[in-house]
């Protein structure tokens, strides 16, 4: 069991995340982004039609079809990662993982360049996250510790055209389902 000092460190670095559940989702493109269904979430859908840049994402590993995904773009400026206010892009999207526990999202970016991605699962759709039930992930997979990873770790290159991105998603504690019942089961015996 972690001490309370490791605990409470634990939580302001992961509440620094929390940035990614403040106000509305941006509207950006003439595509309906914020419906999980739509054509524009899909490869051959994401950016069709257009001249831009733009990030097909691939988040792995989603617990539950729970709440909304909420999926955040910063610039390749180290002092704005994870700054409330300092995103360039949002996008949240309902929940709809595939068999493969996926699912996927179309970002259109402001132009080609570095930047970084930061995703929350907002399993309660509450906007607000909940540190150790809610899961999050960011591009390029980051080995994370007790605190959300350096810009370095995350930033990611984008040129014209569409960008593929995939994401794991990670979970701080909580098991899903499946898992839960199996324990259950392996303890009775």
């Amino acid at each position: 069991m972690l001490n309370k000092d490791i605990s409470k460190a634990l939580i302001a670095a992961f509440f620094a995340t929390a940035t990614l559940s403040v106000g509305a989702a941006a509207k950006y493109s003439a595509n309906d982004d914020s419906d999980a269904t739509s054509p524009w979430h899909t490869k051959a859908g994401c950016g069709a039609g257009g001249d831009g840049t733009y990030l097909f994402v691939t988040m792995e590993n989603i617990r539950n079809d729970e709440g909304n995904l909420r999926a955040q773009i910063y610039s390749d400026k180290a002092d704005e990662f994870l700054e409330k206010g300092k995103w360039l892009k949002r996008i949240e999207i309902k929940t709809i993982r595939d068999e493969n526990t996926e699912q996927r999202m179309c970002i259109e970016l402001p132009s080609a360049g570095e930047f970084a991605l930061a995703i929350l699962h907002d399993r309660n759709a509450n906007g607000k996250l909940e540190v150790f039930t809610e899961g999050f992930g960011f591009s390029r997979n980051p080995k994370l510790g007790f605190g959300a990873p350096d810009h370095d770790e995350v930033v990611y290159k984008a040129k014209k055209g569409v960008n593929t991105l995939k994401v794991t998603m990670s979970y701080l504690i909580g098991a899903d389902e499946e898992k839960v019942d199996r324990r259950r089961r392996s303890k009775r015996r």
